[in-house]
């Protein structure tokens, strides 16, 4: 007599491979989502179909007010690739709120598509006033000084905190509104070479603020701007960082090109 290859008594699939399923789901910080499956995923690249590290494989939605969160990164949690950190640039809800995080195209190490439900929920995040200040989302970006550097390890370089930080406040102040159709308050738009005068000029201040807020990484800032003779506005952006205490001074330049 032969027996099929069973379900649950054994973890099998109808096929006889270990069942692959999402476990579980909870909050780790503001910006983080941890996720964990019962098999290792397949974690190669971050632009890989069905790939856990691929940002495009998850869906983060708040089911009480409809968001849906921006996922900017997926990052391995552990070495067997059985836990991953998804990172967003939307602050996730409060903890009274039912979120819903979503990888319906997951697939593991072994190939295997997910086993029974592609959808997990979690409550949001919970509400104290001794937050910690280190606790921020992991954003992290391939170096590129005019050429991508290669590491001893023979990987790309990579760049975060401050570095990285840089290059998000001055894309996001010269990108024009609209410029991301799913990121409705994203860019100021300031151009190149643009004079400035007086009036304009508290109104710039605010909005740079208002933007560089808007930032996964910042916790708060200051621009300190001034107005020369010949319309140019020079100052710096004080930046202070969710991880650690120290402050980025930032040099800015506004009308005969914006520099960092």
């Amino acid at each position: 007599m032969s027996l099929g290859w069973g379900l649950t008594p054994w973890g099998l699939s109808p096929w006889g491979l270990a069942t692959f399923s999402l476990l579980s789901a909870r909050v780790l910080d503001t910006n983080t989502v941890i996720v964990e499956v019962s098999a290792p995923a397949k974690a190669q690249a971050a632009y890989a179909t069905g790939d856990a590290l691929n940002p495009l494989v998850w869906t983060v939605t708040d089911t009480i007010t409809g968001q849906v969160f921006t996922v900017l990164s997926v990052s391995a949690a552990n070495n067997l690739d059985t836990v991953f950190e998804i990172h967003t640039l939307e602050h996730l809800g409060p903890h009274v709120d039912v979120h819903t995080v979503a990888a319906p195209t997951l697939v593991s190490a072994l190939g295997a598509a997910l086993f029974g439900s592609t959808t997990l929920t979690f409550g949001g995040v919970e509400a104290t006033e001794n937050a910690s200040t280190a606790i921020t989302a992991k954003t992290v970006d391939l170096e590129n000084a005019g050429t991508y550097r290669i590491t001893s390890a023979g990987d790309y370089a990579e760049q975060s905190g401050g570095k990285i930080t840089r290059k998000l406040i001055l894309r996001r102040l010269t990108t024009l509104p609209g410029g991301f159709f799913y990121l409705t308050e994203y860019g100021l738009g300031v151009r190149i070479k643009e004079p400035v005068t007086l009036a304009m000029l508290v109104k710039l201040k605010a909005e740079i603020e208002r933007q560089v807020k808007h930032e996964p990484e910042v916790q708060a800032v200051t621009a300190s701007l001034a107005l020369l003779a010949n319309n140019t506005v020079i100052g710096t952006l004080r930046v202070r960082l969710l991880r650690g205490t120290d402050t980025e001074e930032i040099p800015l330049t506004v009308g005969g090109g914006i520099q960092f």
